[in-house]
């Protein structure tokens, strides 16, 4: 974890631009952003199927001179600080262990709104092309996905903790009695999300056993479902198996 005297830095005066990958590109009718800085809260992951993986899940938080601790100079020792006292960690900017994103905090689209030019700051995942007037955007999603493992692997981000894991599983555990409950109307579809969510639950917790190791945790106890419709109280049960 970063401390608040470790990887300060000034926000304000010149930086150098990192052009975005389709060129020089003007966002119209687009307002301009702040610009930010990544941190990570050792609770925050989830569960990503196209990986088969648990990443960790960033906020994003803005600097702007006199709000989230930033200086009115654009000092960043009090943000850096406080997100500590929250016991997060602040990504700086300038770290290698970033990777190919190390400079994040120079990238950005030129863009204008009503005449007032301004900057959209934003990740290289993030994309922008204009044909006419129009914008469009795509995120490289796998590209992220594996930036975030790469965090993990290169220690800008600490492993997933028993807790964090513990409380996904939860959630999701939750769901599944739920989808369960469902499946006993005997629905093909829902005895199909059945069948999904618990292929799903195990795909989570053999991630989690790739990068821990140990004894998977146990599987939960089936929750027994409504009561099948009867001759007297049908129209009330069947709409209790539809809710």
């Amino acid at each position: 974890m970063i401390s608040a005297t470790q990887g300060v830095r000034r926000f304000q005066g010149p930086v150098e631009h990192v052009a975005p990958p389709s060129g020089p590109v003007r966002l119209p009718n687009t307002k301009g952003n702040s610009p930010f800085i990544l941190a990570h809260h050792p609770m925050a992951w989830q569960f990503m199927d196209a990986s088969d993986a648990w990443l960790p899940l960033l906020s994003q938080i803005a600097v702007v001179p006199g709000v989230n601790g930033v200086g009115e100079d654009g000092g960043s020792a009090a943000v850096v600080a406080k997100m500590g006292s929250k016991g997060m960690t602040v990504l700086m900017p300038g770290d290698a262990r970033l990777g190919a994103l190390r400079r994040y905090d120079s990238y950005w689209y030129d863009c204008e709104r009503k005449g007032v030019p301004g900057r959209y700051y934003c990740l290289p995942f993030q994309r922008f092309s204009v044909v006419g007037k129009v914008t469009s955007s795509r995120v490289d999603e796998a590209g992220h996905r594996e930036w975030l493992a790469e965090l993990v692997r290169n220690g800008a981000v600490e492993p997933m903790p028993e807790e964090a894991f513990d409380a996904g599983l939860s959630a999701f555990d939750e769901e599944l009695r739920l989808v369960r409950q469902r499946s006993q109307s005997g629905a093909p579809s829902a005895v199909r999300d059945l069948e999904a969510k618990e292929a799903r639950r195990a795909r989570m917790v053999a991630a989690w056993e790739r990068t821990q190791g140990g004894e998977p945790p146990a599987e939960p106890e089936p929750q027994p479902g409504p009561l099948p419709p009867t001759r007297n109280r049908g129209r009330e049960s069947a709409a209790m198996v539809g809710g």
